[in-house]
């Protein structure tokens, strides 16, 4: 977390963001001339043992002797005498990168009567992650042809350009942090990892809107970069459903229902879209996608003709597995239901990503603001559901031991290594492959960041039960057999090893549980206690 600790009356604090491990700060007026006699103070706090990497992006500050006119200052807050600076002038006589030891730092920026000045832009990450980049790190600072990185929290609504989209790929000028933000490969708000490929540019690349970031055309560049994107494919809806319905009646005393099976995209026909009969915000679009899916994203348009100029400005999700109890959609950490960003005008698609997304077999969109008449056309995005999220916690087990089934990976997620015992030894022979060769594990991604969790065998009629060790796995990736779960059970410790501890958890905090690891999930139906 940040805090903006204190600022002066001018407020001399700009641009800030903050997530779970990374955030991004700016001067006032940012990439403008930063005020005179200004003055602010953010402390930087991460989970307890971490360390601190801060980026500087950009610094523009008035160069003074000693730079005792206008500077910026860092220093760790459990040891007031190690700091970094006071730093002025340009890029060219600082760091562009600092790491510090303490999990509290305090930045500090001022300023007395100047001429010029962008003043500076610096985002931080914890030290798990070493590849963070800055808001500014564009595609062409880069020739590796397949790469990852990691953005801070808050890269949306700095400066720089993106042009093209997720299906064309990005112009290689394009800003890398608003791209993957574009493609939906992360959140703004927490920042995370993307993965990109280069590939060689294109003629022509086409603007698009999506996630609250409207990229430009560009033109012919000699390398474009393709963001990764798992689990993004068109979800086939068995039925829509509706509110109300707007009734119209045409020149010739004909009347048209705006129904609800008219929110297709692929529907061309008149009417031209969903209405709703009236204009209030408990007015809402169900979709029914027959089965439940892990929906990743939602793509929006208006009217989409002349005539009927129609379309729904922001709007809330809902969803359901049973389409009786519904939840809000929400982001981490927040109470609130999320508002996203729709159209702009009636015949531009508008996609927004879940991140994280959400198994449901229902979703609910309910409109919050809309241009003359509340009228859209949908899809969803996403792909056929893991098996399902449960945790079995019998009396005879230990709380670390709770069962978990695990996401399946997809073949192109699974990175493979060989189970080790516990004391590091390579295991030539068990009852666990079935072939007698070893076993084999797979540490994959997820179509959002997790915990990271460590998996065993339930032995069961086994004699011993070896630990598949974490070596290579990532943040935000499951270890699990490799036996897509038909055969050996995959086991996660769902709770931190405090103690060992012999008891049964309640079903509310099998809940919680669930919770830590994605606000957006629940238990099913048939969970007992």
């Amino acid at each position: 977390m940040a805090y903006i600790i204190s600022e002066s009356v001018c407020a001399g604090c700009g641009h800030t963001v903050i997530g779970p491990e990374s955030g991004t700060l700016t001067s006032k007026n940012y990439p403008g001339t930063y005020p005179n006699h200004t003055f602010c103070k953010w402390e930087l706090r991460v989970t307890s043992g971490k360390g601190i990497i801060l980026r500087l992006s950009d610094l523009n500050i008035e160069y003074t002797e000693d730079c005792s006119s206008s500077s910026l200052k860092i220093y760790s807050s459990s040891s007031a005498n190690i700091s970094h600076g006071p730093y002025c002038g340009n890029m060219n006589e600082i760091p562009s990168q600092i790491q510090l030891a303490s999990s509290v730092v305090t930045v500090e920026f001022r300023s007395i009567t100047h001429i010029s000045g962008r003043g500076f832009m610096l985002s931080y990450a914890t030290t798990d992650h070493p590849d963070l980049i800055s808001c500014l790190d564009k595609g062409i600072h880069y020739s590796q042809q397949h790469f990852t990185k990691y953005c801070p929290a808050g890269c949306k609504d700095v400066i720089g350009e993106v042009w093209g989209n997720l299906q064309q790929g990005y112009r290689d000028t394009s800003v890398l942090c608003k791209a993957a933000l574009h493609a939906g490969a992360i959140a703004d708000e927490l920042g995370g990892q993307f993965s990109a490929i280069l590939n060689k540019g294109i003629t022509l690349y086409e603007a698009a809107s999506a996630n609250g970031i409207l990229t430009r055309t560009g033109s012919l560049s000699e390398k474009r970069i393709k963001i990764r994107k798992d689990c993004d494919t068109v979800l086939k809806t068995r039925h829509f459903n509706a509110s109300s319905s707007w009734k119209e009646k045409n020149n010739i005393g004909e009347w048209h229902v705006w129904s609800p099976d008219k929110a297709n995209i692929s529907n061309d026909g008149y009417p031209w879209a969903w209405a709703a009969d009236s204009l209030t915000e408990d007015q809402w679009l169900q979709i029914d996608l027959g089965e439940r899916k892990n929906v990743t994203g939602i793509v929006t348009k208006g009217s989409m003709t002349n005539g009927y100029n129609f379309y729904v400005k922001t709007y809330k999700v809902s969803y359901s597995r049973d389409g009786k109890t519904w939840r809000t959609y929400k982001t981490r950490n927040s109470k609130e239901g999320k508002i996203f960003e729709g159209n702009m005008n009636d015949p531009q698609s508008v996609r927004n990503n879940f991140i994280p997304s959400f198994v449901g077999r229902y979703v609910r969109i309910t409109p919050q603001t809309w241009y003359q008449r509340i009228a859209m056309k949908v899809e969803l995005l996403g792909c056929k559901a893991s098996q399902r999220i449960r945790i079995v916690c019998d009396k005879s087990v230990k709380k670390q031991n709770c069962q978990r089934d695990l996401h399946l990976p997809t073949e192109s997620e699974i990175i493979t290594y060989i189970s080790e015992n516990e004391s590091g030894g390579y295991i030539t022979g068990n009852n666990l492959s079935g072939e007698g060769s070893g076993v084999r594990a797979d540490c994959f991604r997820v179509p959002y960041e997790r915990p990271q969790l460590s998996a065993r065998y339930d032995g069961g009629a086994a004699r011993r039960a070896p630990v598949l060790r974490r070596r290579g796995c990532l943040p935000g990736q499951y270890v699990t057999m490799n036996s897509s779960l038909s055969g050996p059970t995959a086991v996660a410790d769902v709770i931190k090893d405090l103690d060992s501890q012999i008891a049964v958890l309640s079903k509310k905090k099998l809940q919680d549980l669930v919770r830590e690891i994605d606000p957006n999930e629940q238990l099913d139906e048939d969970v007992e206690e």
